[in-house]
């Protein structure tokens, strides 16, 4: 006979470790009010509320104000509206009547803000690492100017401030052989430079998508990154409404973007097919133009594609050619090649004074190669390198050895970067917020950016006045700026007042538009993109 054996159901407690429910919130309860405790302890710092002894008419404690800005956030130079509170600025937002931005502003431009009061900005100058002041480091730089023995290189991101741009003529009356090279890291020289070939004139044009019904993009992610995004997201949305004149945005990327993912049509190209893509439609819209240029580009079609882009690029010429003149296609390409046949492209379907504007070209991202100084450095021959919000020691292989044989390299730059740790001598510069700025992002649209803050250093400067300094010009950066425009800017304003009138009312105001001359559309040379 088999022992039986008793199984228990459940589980099996211990009695020691038995807790009844009101033990268990006795001790919930318990550990809740230890965990408030020490908050109780530790308080918000005293700050003291130290009045205005002759408060500003136009200033309420608390209350916000509102103050017309340029953004530096990167060179496209949209407007700004910086909102500050109590004296510091807390918020930016787009300038709703600037003709770029149009009330509209980027995650950089926001970003701007926290820049302002960034831990890594430069507090003071400093030469071979240790602290110095400014008379201190302007003196050392000016001997080192007087007694160069070779070329004196001013390497700058984009920027195009016309009293920059003054600033550094004056420079160059008095140091002759100054060189100056614009670059960054993302550039788009490639369309100034087909521009260039194809019609005589280096420039990047204005693109005007708020006027083009079809659009088609290579590799452009417009809304996004490529050239000026804020500006360009603002005219092609005034299109994409619903109804008749709604305009179609066709989209040949190589990887999902923030453009190609708002396309009607999106079509995944390899960026080895980009080129022939170009060609190809090229090609098919120079067959049904006929004539010479078809017998010039019929050779375009027999380039090696898969079908179905094939086909998709018939059918997009076939909506091109329906919409002639209302028409864009850009390229994110720099391959002066691609932007060759974009020309090419743009040209048959009758876009140039259209929906390209060369007369109101942009200069916002039109820069220099580095070539030429990277083979001065190596040949020895740059006594003084500045540099200035740009970083080659990070964005260019092996820059850090060259500079090394270069007489003094200066960085006026505001951030502790990789070339800033590497640079002779340092003269930060201050935020934009700071002090006074000007920039031309589009040839005659002017945009003026007040300071709305004391610098937060008393060590840094604007990089104007650091360049009006070393080219031995003793004026402040604000009445030099006030110059540039009383004497450059202003006469070209129609039906301006006084010039003190005008200069009040563009401060508050943040820009300034006037009308440049004129100008008729250059022919294209089509045996230049026949070439390619």
């Amino acid at each position: 006979m088999s022992e039986e054996i008793d199984v228990q159901e459940g589980p099996v407690e211990d009695p020691k470790l038995a807790l009844s429910r009101r033990s268990f919130l006795e001790v919930l309860m318990a550990s809740m009010a230890a965990l408030a405790l020490p908050a109780c302890e530790f308080r918000s710092p005293k700050e003291k509320v130290v009045p205005y002894l002759d408060m500003p008419e136009a200033l309420t404690p608390g209350n916000a104000q509102w103050y017309a800005s340029v953004c530096q956030g990167c060179a496209s130079n949209c407007g700004l509206l910086v909102k500050v509170r109590d004296g510091r600025p807390i918020k930016v937002e787009g300038m709703p009547e600037h003709p770029l931005s149009q009330g509209g502003v980027c995650a950089r431009g926001q970003g701007t803000v926290l820049d302002l009061y960034l831990s890594e900005r430069h507090q003071q100058p400093t030469i071979k690492g240790k602290p110095a002041t400014l008379q201190a480091a302007d003196a050392y730089i000016q001997e080192k100017l007087n007694n160069a023995q070779g070329k004196i290189y001013f390497l700058m991101a984009q920027n195009s401030s016309p009293s920059i741009q003054a600033a550094l003529a004056a420079f160059k009356k008095k140091y002759p052989n100054t060189v100056i090279v614009r670059n960054e890291p993302v550039s788009a020289s490639a369309i100034a430079e087909a521009h260039r070939l194809a019609f005589g004139k280096r420039v990047i044009p204005q693109y005007r998508f708020d006027r083009a019904g079809v659009v088609v993009g290579f590799n452009a992610d417009y809304l996004d990154t490529w050239l000026s995004p804020v500006q360009f997201t603002k005219a092609w949305s005034k299109r994409r409404q619903p109804g008749k004149k709604m305009s179609k945005t066709i989209q040949y990327e190589s990887r999902l973007t923030l453009t190609g993912s708002k396309a009607d049509e999106r079509y995944r190209i390899k960026p080895s097919e980009e080129k022939a893509a170009l060609a190809y439609l090229l090609g098919v819209l120079a067959r049904h133009r006929g004539g010479a240029v078809a017998g010039t580009f019929i050779s375009f079609t027999n380039v090696a594609l898969p079908d179905e882009i094939k086909k998709a690029l018939v059918e997009t010429a076939r909506r091109l050619i329906e919409a002639s003149g209302e028409t864009l296609v850009v390229c994110g390409s720099d391959d002066v090649e691609s932007q060759l046949l974009v020309c090419g492209i743009n040209s048959l379907l009758g876009n140039y004074g259209e929906t390209i504007d060369m007369a109101r070209y942009s200069q916002q991202r039109a820069i220099d190669h580095v070539q030429p100084l990277l083979e001065d450095l190596k040949q020895g021959k740059v006594a003084v390198l500045f540099t200035w919000e740009t970083n080659p020691v990070y964005a260019v292989p092996g820059f850090k050895d060259l500079m090394q044989k270069a007489g003094v390299t200066v960085s006026l730059s505001s951030r502790n970067d990789e070339t800033s740790a590497a640079s002779d001598v340092i003269v930060p510069d201050t935020h934009f917020m700071a002090s006074w700025r000007d920039a031309e992002p589009v040839k005659g649209l002017y945009t003026l950016g007040q300071p709305v803050i004391r610098p937060l250093y008393r060590g840094t400067r604007p990089v104007l006045q650091s360049i009006l300094a070393f080219a031995g010009v003793k004026q402040t950066a604000y009445r030099f700026i006030r110059k540039v425009w009383k004497e450059n800017i202003y006469p070209q304003v129609k039906d301006a007042k006084a010039f003190q009138a005008f200069w009040l009312k563009t401060v508050q105001l943040g820009f300034v538009e006037t009308k440049p001359a004129p100008e008729s559309t250059p022919s294209i040379r089509m045996a230049a993109v026949a070439r390619v």
